[in-house]
């Protein structure tokens, strides 16, 4: 019976090619993919929700972050936490070229504030060669980062022309072999 007409046939429509049966399992799936959104659509009117074409911008959303800077009048309240960073600093003896003391939190608590309180310690002034106050913006472009450290560094903007190997091998020049202080906010 193989080679039977019949038997070819019943094959065929049900084999992964016939366009019939899979036109027919696709509308069984399009059923379901519809109730599935009526049921979220349902459950949304119950708690009042509102459709948008687009995501309405919040103020935290459409806020540009404030350049941040060395200088600040008066800090009150982090003796402690600017005690403990000194410590950090001039008790830890470290083999690397780069020691780095990350502080870290949420938006708001004052880690700028407590950096320049670091920044602008008399004793952090005496124990470094350079000293550096950098912001970091929400853009996040490298070679704008190292055109502020730059900038930072010497006092004078670098060529704008300049490629970013170049303006690294610059800011090698300025820094190396000088014990350094930098803040990025």
């Amino acid at each position: 019976m193989r080679g039977n007409k019949l038997t070819k046939e019943v094959h065929l429509s049900f084999s992964s090619s016939n366009q019939f049966a899979y036109g027919l399992r696709m509308g069984h799936q399009i059923k379901a993919i519809k109730a599935r959104l009526t049921s979220i659509e349902s459950e949304a009117n119950m708690f009042n929700l509102v459709e948008r074409d687009r995501p309405v911008k919040t103020s935290f959303m459409s806020k540009k972050r404030q350049q941040t800077h060395s200088f600040k009048d008066k800090i009150i309240g982090r003796n402690d936490d600017k005690a403990a960073l000194l410590k950090l600093m001039f008790e830890f003896e470290s083999e690397e070229n780069v020691y780095v003391i990350p502080i870290l939190g949420f938006g708001g608590l004052g880690k700028t504030a407590l950096a320049q309180f670091i920044y602008n310690d008399e004793i952090v002034k005496n124990n470094f060669e350079l000293m550096m106050f950098v912001c970091v913006s929400n853009v996040f472009d490298v070679k704008i980062i190292v055109e502020n450290i730059i900038k930072s560094a010497t006092g004078q903007a670098p060529n704008q022309n300049l490629e970013l190997d170049q303006l690294q091998k610059q800011l090698r020049e300025k820094i190396s072999g000088k014990k350094i202080f930098a803040c990025f906010g």
